[in-house]
């Protein structure tokens, strides 16, 4: 998802309360989101607009704006997958009956910061996602993470280095050896893994290897990465150790 463009309807410094309907406090934000892949991991960073709480329901932060009807947004709830397609610009949810889908009045599902959902499109992949809701402006925000693989997302309107100082935490330590991050690239191709652990036996961290050519050889080089989590990206994460970590989103 390179290329995003965050856009804020107001600058962080200008008063928005001349909105009634945003919560005080907040900023009213819409997150552009370039993806040219079907299927496409959106983090959820933002809550719903004039409410209180520290959630947004899934038909709520993706604006229907450049998408296609038989879009389908996929969450899991409780443990198990729920589909929600867009039938004349409206988001309704999808049960399957004798294998055949029907079209339910299924609830719609609460989200907190820092969790993804899936968004399948099925028309012009070449025009961006957008995103929409208030941020709230507190100090950090924090997801848990569980024991194996756990689909998280940024929980940021903005960029994130992935090896920002008190990023990664667990209970005050640090995630285990060989725990790994996975992000889909936004063209499809590919992923980016990184693995936690040294270089030098000293410095740990988020650990990208690279391959590169040397004297017509085939090398492959560890570095300490400098990548960003980008804005409105959702990625896996998995937990090899017998620490769980709880990643902390500090506000930048």
């Amino acid at each position: 998802m390179n290329r995003k463009t965050f856009l804020l309807f107001f600058v962080a410094v200008v008063s928005i309360p001349l909105f009634s309907a945003v919560t005080t406090g907040n900023t009213l934000c819409r997150i552009k989101v370039e993806s040219s892949t079907r299927d496409t991991l959106i983090s959820l960073p933002l809550v719903d607009v004039g409410a209180s709480g520290d959630s947004i329901n899934i038909t709520k932060i993706v604006l229907t704006d450049n998408l296609s009807d038989g879009d389908t947004l996929m969450a899991k709830v409780d443990g198990s997958w729920q589909t929600w397609r867009l039938w004349g610009g409206v988001w309704s949810g999808v049960t399957t009956v004798s294998g055949d889908e029907a079209h339910a009045s299924l609830p719609d599902a609460a989200f907190a910061r820092g969790t993804s959902i899936i968004l399948r499109r099925t028309g012009d992949l070449t025009k961006p996602i957008y995103l929409y809701g208030e941020f709230k402006n507190e100090s950090k925000t924090q997801t848990p993470v569980a024991e194996g693989w756990t689909l998280m997302g940024n929980a940021l309107p903005a960029d994130f280095p992935i090896n920002k100082e008190g990023f990664w935490t667990a209970n005050g330590g640090s995630p285990s050896v060989g725990d790994q991050i996975v992000v889909p690239a936004s063209t499809g191709l590919g992923v980016k893994e990184y693995i936690w652990g040294s270089v030098d036996g000293n410095n740990f961290g988020w650990v990208a290897l690279t391959m590169k050519m040397e004297n017509d050889v085939l090398v492959a080089t560890k570095e300490l990465t400098s990548d960003q989590v980008p804005a409105g990206q959702g990625f896996w994460y998995r937990s090899v150790g017998e620490s769980v970590p709880t990643v902390t989103w500090n506000n930048l």
